[in-house]
């Protein structure tokens, strides 16, 4: 359970995130995810008391007085929550009414109030908490700048960060309700539109993200499919993960996501991602894409161009089965006028284990292999004029793989001696 933490005005008894939840679930209040401080003062004792003797007065006849009990109330802290929750069961409907009026302003407000001491708070001197907190500051950093962009995708998705309070079946629920919404309202983007640009904010966007990359919560494909809209929509999510204060932040948090590897949909897009955002964590999902069965030849191609970026020589093993693999990943001519080549997979796998045991692909009857921004490579540079010339390079490589374990045998054998 979180801390607690000052609450605005004076000290209250400790209000449960059962209750809140209880009624927002309702429909009644905004969710809270903020434990409020166990102590309790008399100044407290005092508004509760208050509190309760003006609640009959919001259904007073006389509107003055209506609105005069309503006034004196909404001076108050989060500690008169208690008699307000009750007055949402009073048989006059004015009553209800104006009670929860006044409980969401009073909820909020105070929400609002301990999320700026939390983002205050840079040093952790009073070891305040917040539902999801602990991953964050684990996973992505704890400096004044990550604690100030946590505070935003609490203000941002304050349902969903709540739900962690509530166990891993709850977050799931409202991950996929939440991502459903935002990817339902990305498109509308392309219109442009400041109501579409507020209704999907780069912290609400990164919040979905982080709540996402969690392995512990349940993810479906179709939800998992759905954050690819992220990507792209809106463009200043876009721009803040290429450049801008936050930028190595939502880069972290961006990487956990694809580091997840939530769906064998979705691994040619993240990796697509992972190589143009130089995401590191794109490595673990590409070993573990090749070893997949019915992976397109395309995602395939990706996932070797992502091992290659982000590997390294030990990772020459995983590569080796897909030296046999003869799927066609790319089709084109390589030239005007020209027949169309085809790129396999195989062709792919050698270009990268040459690279990765850092030898030369002319060495080996291959082209030069031009560079990519997106996928390190351009596909049409590793592919072979004819059968002939792919079959030569692979005896090369053979040749080669050979000679070196030879070489590496006799070393061994005279280390031995």
């Amino acid at each position: 359970m979180a801390q607690g933490l000052p609450v605005r005005g004076c000290r209250a008894g400790r209000l449960t995130v059962a209750l809140c939840s209880t009624l927002a679930a309702c429909g009644l209040i905004p969710p809270t995810n903020l434990t409020i401080a166990a102590e309790a003062s008399p100044a407290a004792d005092t508004n509760l008391r208050r509190a309760a003797e003006l609640i009959p007065r919001l259904g007073d006849p006389h509107f003055q007085a209506r609105d005069a009990a309503s006034g004196e109330l909404s001076k108050m802290g989060i500690e008169i929550k208690p008699v307000l929750a009750a007055a949402l069961k009073d048989a006059d409907p004015e009553i209800r009414a104006r009670a929860g009026r006044l409980l969401t302003a009073v909820i909020e407000a105070d929400f609002q109030h301990r999320l700026a001491v939390f983002a205050d708070d840079v040093d952790d001197a009073q070891r305040l908490d917040l539902p999801g907190w602990s991953r964050f500051k684990s996973t992505i950093g704890a400096d004044r700048a990550a604690r100030a962009l946590f505070v935003e995708m609490q203000r941002a998705e304050p349902s969903l960060m709540a739900a962690y309070d509530q166990g891993a079946d709850a977050v799931a629920k409202s991950l996929q309700l939440r991502i459903h919404a935002a990817a339902a309202t990305a498109p509308m983007m392309r219109f442009g539109g400041a109501q579409n640009v507020n209704q999907l904010s780069t912290p609400r966007v990164a919040a979905l993200f982080f709540v996402a990359s969690d392995k512990e919560i349940k993810i479906g494909s179709d939800s998992a499919e759905e954050m690819h809209t992220f990507y792209y929509f809106p463009p200043a999510f876009s721009m803040a993960l290429n450049a801008g204060p936050q930028s190595d932040l939502l880069k972290r948090i961006l990487g956990a996501w694809i580091g997840r590897d939530a769906s064998p949909d979705t691994l040619e897009t993240n990796l697509q991602v992972a190589l143009q955002m130089n995401l590191k964590e794109g490595l673990a999902p590409a070993l573990a894409g090749l070893q997949r069965a019915g992976l397109t030849p395309q995602a395939k191609m990706t996932a070797l161009i992502a091992i290659d970026k982000f590997g390294g020589k030990d990772h020459l093993p995983a590569i080796a089965p897909s030296l046999k693999d003869t799927d066609v990943c790319r089709a084109m001519p390589l030239g005007p006028n020209e027949p169309i080549k085809q790129l396999e997979v195989r062709d792919v796998a050698l270009a990268v284990s040459i690279r990765l045991s850092g030898e030369e692909s002319t060495k080996f009857g291959m082209k030069p292999i031009q560079q990519n921004q997106i996928l390190l490579y351009q596909p049409q540079t590793m592919m072979f004029n004819s059968p002939a010339e792919r079959d030569a390079a692979f005896k090369k490589w053979a040749d080669h793989l050979s000679a070196a374990k030879k070489t590496t045998t006799g070393i061994k054998e005279e280390a031995k001696k």
